[in-house]
């Protein structure tokens, strides 16, 4: 079955929809039904991810004085007007449930049935969720395409959306996992908006297409509500699409079409002066080859303590993990910066920059290893036996007490005299070094003159960390050359609009696969240290009960096992990165000679 298009307009103003509105009173007959007022809320995470992947998550919170009453008697599930403001919603079919009929006890706006529905297609790409109503739920929710192209899923909350897992209903739980993973939901911006149903019939009282006006609006400085957008939406009867398209030629003749703005939540968000996709952690500066290595160490530098300070309420505000872990990568590819680009800066100024990247990376590290246990605990729950999982709570809730009093020291360290100073001084410094190169010899050079050296030297870095770890087999080589080659990976991130943009996604994409090995190898050591540490560790023997304890070194085994299995790929990934045509590919690029 074909998907129906979703038929709307938006109105320059509620006089223009009132005038269609008497255009319609001339050939057909119109009847107005209950109003219905809302504040609609929008969603997304911090950096946007469903915006970025085309969609939007809004929920709708009814007032109380708008609920329909409970006294009203049942009434025909498909004569109802109201459908969560045009979204189809599918009710869970209830034993008390006389078929095309809802019991008035639970009768609320989640019961509702919708007018056109979703086609078998959309319900497969996009899960749609089958609701019953509840009188203590509090929330309308939905996550659709953006654009308001009809694709969605409907749900009921009973709490403000936080995170995918907490999210009652599976469907909706495993679609948005792919994109939030670890990442909370956050209000980006909210409405009151009034939802206005009209019926238009022939002469007969037969009706033929049903229009739902939405009125956005907001509070002024004095309290007045202004409306910011209005948007009716056309639901024609099956057989009375031309109905439908005389109308629209109504609109078209009276008032033209209007530019649709792409999507309400873009008028929301404009009247708040917020950009959707505006903050992203993601370098994406681009350089040209005019430019000085002091321009761009200066402008680079700029972006990454941006993104630190960007990040900082989220982290006070422990609102999730990705807050941290964004300030912290910020920092590791600042740090890489000023220790691989030496010269650039003062002396000074260069030791300053060091000592302070290096002082931050201390001061947020266990933090950091406490987020990746305990966000990695499913995963451990999934890798013990069902009869010990119960088992491994003492630990998760030892550490997560330990986690409380680690960030309460976090923020102190980030509201210290040492930091904002850090972060208040650096944007005026490195404003001038835009201006003046940082006044040093190298910092005048091209660009591409020191990008080509520093790239070339931390790659042949690689090459002997790696032949020497792939003859001893050493753990700490593997480290070391895991830590050697994030900075080739940062550099090249860094410099990467200098080149011609394949040839750059092939070394990277080389980079990464061998990145991403001894990532594994690597991190399964740090948790089996980790574990070994808390195994170990005498006062926990208190703390912990035997069976706690044998989670633990259970978990270690299992670890281990894991890096013996990842190891045995390293090899192999190694011989490809370092491969002749590989390293042709660094000579040529970055003009390597011999």
């Amino acid at each position: 079955m074909k998907k129906k298009p979703l038929i709307q307009r938006d109105f320059p103003s509620n006089r223009s929809f009132t005038r269609f509105l008497d255009r319609i009173k001339d050939q057909y007959e119109l009847e107005a039904k209950p109003k219905l007022s809302l504040q609609r809320r929008y969603y997304d995470t911090f950096d946007w991810r469903l915006y970025r992947n085309g969609y939007v998550f809004e929920t709708d919170d009814l007032k109380p004085q708008a609920r329909i009453s409970q006294h009203q008697p049942a009434a025909d599930a498909n004569s109802l007007m109201y459908r969560t403001c045009g979204i189809p919603v599918l009710q869970e079919q209830k034993p008390d449930a006389v078929k095309g009929r809802i019991p008035s006890d639970r009768f609320d706006v989640a019961s509702i049935m919708p007018g056109p529905s979703i086609s078998p297609e959309s319900q497969r790409s996009l899960g749609v969720v089958a609701t019953a109503g509840d009188e203590k739920c509090g929330l309308v929710s939905r996550l659709r395409t953006f654009g308001m192209r009809g694709d969605q899923i409907t749900a009921i909350l009973r709490q403000e959306p936080d995170f995918a897992q907490n999210f009652d209903q599976s469907e909706l739980r495993k679609f948005l996992t792919q994109f939030l993973a670890m990442r909370r939901l956050l209000c980006q911006g909210e409405a009151r908006v009034s939802v206005e149903p009209f019926e238009v019939m022939d002469k007969g009282g037969k009706v033929l297409l049903r229009l739902e006006l939405e009125k956005y609006q907001r509070t002024d400085r004095i309290g007045r509500y202004r409306t910011l957008l209005v948007n009716c939406r056309f639901n024609p009867l099956k057989g009375y699409y031309n109905i439908c398209s005389h109308l629209l030629d109504l609109i078209d003749a009276d008032i033209g079409r209007p530019d649709i703005n792409g999507d309400p939540l873009l008028v929301i968000l404009s009247a708040d002066n917020k950009l959707p996709g505006s903050y992203t952690s993601k370098f994406n500066l681009n350089f040209n080859p005019e430019m000085t290595i002091g321009q761009v160490l200066a402008q680079t530098l700029m972006f990454h303590i941006d993104v630190m300070v960007k990040n900082l309420p989220g982290i006070r505000d422990d609102l999730d993990a990705e807050f941290l872990h964004d300030l912290r990568i910020a920092n590791r590819r600042s740090r890489t910066l000023v220790t691989q680009i030496k010269r650039v800066l003062p002396p000074a100024k260069e030791k300053y920059y060091r000592e302070i990247f290096s002082w931050l990376s201390n001061e947020t590290s266990e933090h950091r290893d406490l987020d990746v246990f305990l966000l990695d605990i499913p995963k451990h729950l999934a890798m013990l036996p069902a009869t010990m999982r119960d088992n491994l709570e003492p630990l998760r809730a030892a550490l997560a007490e330990r986690r409380n009093k680690v960030h309460k020291r976090l923020v102190q360290v980030l509201d210290s005299e040492k930091f904002r100073g850090f972060s208040s001084e650096s944007r005026a410094y490195l404003t001038a070094g835009l201006r003046d190169h940082f006044q040093t010899a190298i910092g005048s050079q091209p660009v591409l003159t020191t990008a080509n050296q520093v790239i070339l030297r931390v790659y042949q870095k690689m090459l002997k960390q790696g032949a020497l770890a792939s003859r001893s087999g050493d753990r700490d080589a593997l480290h070391a050359l895991r830590k050697t080659a994030k900075k080739l990976r940062y550099l090249l991130e860094t410099f990467r609009s200098l080149y011609p943009q394949q040839d750059m996604e092939n070394v990277i994409m080389h980079c990464r696969k061998l990145q991403n090995i001894l990532g594994r190898i690597v991190d399964f050591r740090v948790q089996q240290n980790y574990l070994q540490g808390l195994a170990d560790d005498a006062g926990n023997a208190a703390v912990f009960p035997p069976a706690t304890v044998a989670c633990i070194r259970y978990l270690i085994d299992a670890y281990n096992e894991l890096e013996g299995e990842a190891y045995t790929k390293f090899a192999g990934r190694f011989e490809h990165f370092s491969e002749p045509g590989v390293r042709e590919q660094f000579k040529l690029l970055f003009k390597v000679i011999g």
